[in-house]
């Protein structure tokens, strides 16, 4: 079974349903998840002419990989490690939330005011009765009805963006878009609304985007590259892009402007590995205690779907072996997976510079195999 259609959204719901698709090819049971793991990238890898991957694995609460595969530009053949650079798609969206909890905790961002209060008074009457019963918290569980992507930053299918979208762009998108769907009335997954969410906690809390993630998520969790431009002094460790349908041709990371709290971050395996570890440990206090962290972004969430839930940029599936949280991201050039099981508690952080349908079905298989380790 595959997952088709990717694009940019990942869900984890097909994990819940997903038949072993490794069934046939696993490895006797004795032998280590770390020797599996390695096996089954390197394998993959090879079929689907990928150039770059890095991972964190966590199984039973411990680190058990954190390396990387393969080069980071064909033609340097520099090799990739747990500290390669890439784009982190939607995965973004969990940064934006953590971000906006800490405004929410310090009184200046409430989910059930109007997006309208955090926005400039320039829109015509006929937006301002469109967009007024859109409420902020609308936007995070995708339940606002705003169109899946902006029509004022464009690109070509298989070409990074190159003009990201101006605050300009944003405002006029809003003014002049038809909604998808009422108001709080069905969940349709919306990057233009995460775009918008980035704008509004700038409003907010009269501060970059940037300036946010460094002081709530880069300085609070110790990470080390991430960032929504690339450092010139970390410009060695990129991971060069290739075009997911032509995998030997060379594309760029995405210029995404405003879009950047939607899918525009930059990470490492080593830097999400942080976060994972830190959210983890959040989630096992918050089910035991009930004690709040901005990290815990699915206190209210919203179906998605029969056994699965989107939370404040978070995701959550109940399967077997409990719940699993998380997101993942694929945009043209880089993909990304981000997901962990409290239960059993494991984990796993992927990147890779050539996304697609191969990836979610690796990560897909990594999880089997850790969730029904011999």
């Amino acid at each position: 079974m595959k997952i088709k259609n990717v694009k940019n959204q990942i869900t984890i719901l097909a994990l819940l349903f997903l038949t072993p698709y490794f069934a046939q090819t696993q490895s006797p049971q004795k032998q280590s998840a770390e020797q599996w793991i390695k096996n089954e990238i390197e394998k993959r890898m090879l079929e689907n002419n990928i150039p770059s991957l890095s991972l964190a694995v966590v199984q039973d609460g411990q680190l058990i990989m954190q390396t990387g595969f393969g080069v980071k530009d064909r033609d340097l053949k520099n090799k990739s490690d747990e500290n390669t650079i890439y784009q982190i798609a939607s995965v973004a969206k969990t940064f934006t939330s953590i971000i906006a909890n800490n405004l929410i905790e310090q009184g200046l961002l409430d989910l059930d005011e109007s997006i309208l209060t955090y926005l400039p008074d320039q829109f015509s009457e006929k937006a301002k009765s469109k967009l007024g019963p859109i409420k902020v918290r609308h936007v995070f569980y995708h339940r606002s009805g705003l169109k899946r992507n902006s029509k004022s930053a464009k690109r070509k299918d298989g070409t990074a963006m190159k003009i990201g979208l101006t605050e300009e762009g944003l405002l006029r998108d809003l003014e002049r878009l038809k909604l998808d769907s009422k108001p709080d009335t069905e969940y349709s997954y919306s990057n233009l609304g995460y775009g918008l969410i980035g704008y509004i906690l700038e409003r907010a809390s009269n501060e970059t985007y940037e300036n946010l993630l460094q002081k709530y998520v880069v300085d609070e969790y110790g990470l080390n590259v991430t960032s929504t431009l690339l450092d010139p002094k970390n410009k060695k460790d990129l991971a060069t892009p290739y075009r997911k349908n032509k995998r030997n041709i060379k594309t760029s990371p995405w210029v995404t402007g405003k879009l950047c709290s939607a899918s525009g971050v930059y990470s490492s395996a080593a830097d999400l590995y942080k976060l994972l570890e830190a959210q983890m440990q959040a989630y096992q206090k918050y089910a035991k205690s009930g004690e709040d962290n901005a990290l815990i972004l699915t206190k209210e969430k919203h179906a998605m779907g029969e056994k699965a839930s989107y939370g404040m940029g978070f995701q959550e599936g109940i399967g077997k072996s409990g719940a699993i949280y998380g997101h993942g991201g694929d945009m043209d050039g880089y993909g990304c997976w981000y997901n962990f099981n409290l239960d059993k508690q494991n984990g796993l952080v992927l990147l890779t510079s050539s996304g697609g349908d191969w990836m979610v079905n690796l990560a897909f298989g990594i999880m089997e195999r850790l969730l029904n380790k011999p």
